[in-house]
């Protein structure tokens, strides 16, 4: 990809992540090979933060783990690819109009029974299913500024991961987040879509929890850790 270098962040996640990046973030980085079509939950599910992806979801990880929550990032499918097969038959279901996969508790329990507590991609374009799959959990919402424009920073960061020749290596991103969540064929479209997207997105969560406030915390970078650390013990 020009003008890509390896030791960028995307350069990373396309050509391989340096020792140095595996070493500071071990919890993102554990090898699995687990069939979770199987699996049941044996923990309770706590927290479901879901804020786009790239609003500092690895951050939260590191500070849900922390308070004793066992939580599962966007990177956990990468460590555990059979995790990928789940995730796509997820986005069948949601995008695509396949009825053999239900999003009920019972098929998240599968996938997440072995977590407390879930951020980043891909449950941002499962909002409302897992609201209601998990009405015991408190949900966090992470919401950056939208600036005028279609170079926000923040959007960039989403969509460059819906660039084509990164999209190839995960058929979730994909058929996922730029056919699906982006309702994109192109990178093009997913930059002229991104910003409604990421509205629709806050308004669906708000939504879907109008009537039980006290449920969710929505907050932003100015206001600390204290008010998370406070709602999620």
């Amino acid at each position: 990809m020009p003008g890509l270098h390896k030791s960028s962040g995307l350069g990373q996640f396309l050509f391989g992540f340096h020792d140095e990046t595996t070493a500071r973030h071990p919890q993102l980085f554990i090898d699995q090979n687990i069939d979770r079509h199987e699996c049941r939950r044996v923990v309770s599910m706590k927290i479901l933060d879901l804020g786009m992806g790239r609003t500092g979801t690895a951050s939260m990880k590191a500070t849900l783990t922390q308070v004793g929550h066992p939580t599962y990032h966007g990177f956990d499918m990468h460590a555990n690819p059979r995790d990928c097969e789940m995730w796509q038959e997820a986005v069948d279901a949601k995008y695509f109009g396949e009825t053999s996969v239900t999003l009920d508790r019972a098929s998240w329990d599968k996938l997440l029974g072995h977590v407390s507590a879930v951020t980043d991609t891909s449950f941002d374009m499962f909002g409302p299913e897992l609201i209601a799959a998990y009405p015991e959990a408190k949900v966090s919402s992470f919401e950056h500024a939208l600036i005028k424009g279609t170079d926000s920073p923040f959007l960039w960061n989403v969509i460059q991961y819906l660039d084509y020749k990164a999209a190839l290596m995960s058929p979730v991103v994909w058929r996922g987040m730029m056919n699906g969540q982006f309702r994109a064929n192109d990178f093009r479209e997913s930059r002229m879509n991104a910003k409604t997207v990421y509205r629709e997105h806050y308004a669906e969560i708000r939504e879907a929890l109008k009537d039980q406030p006290g449920r969710i915390l929505e907050y932003r970078l100015d206001d600390g850790w204290k008010p998370l650390c406070d709602f999620v013990e």
